[in-house]
């Protein structure tokens, strides 16, 4: 469970800065 929870926040990491940065 746990390993899914950080697969979740890297996601909405990359997608955030992915959105800033461009």
């Amino acid at each position: 469970m746990k390993m899914t929870a950080v697969w979740v926040l890297w996601w909405l990491l990359s997608a955030l800065l992915f959105y800033v940065t461009r």
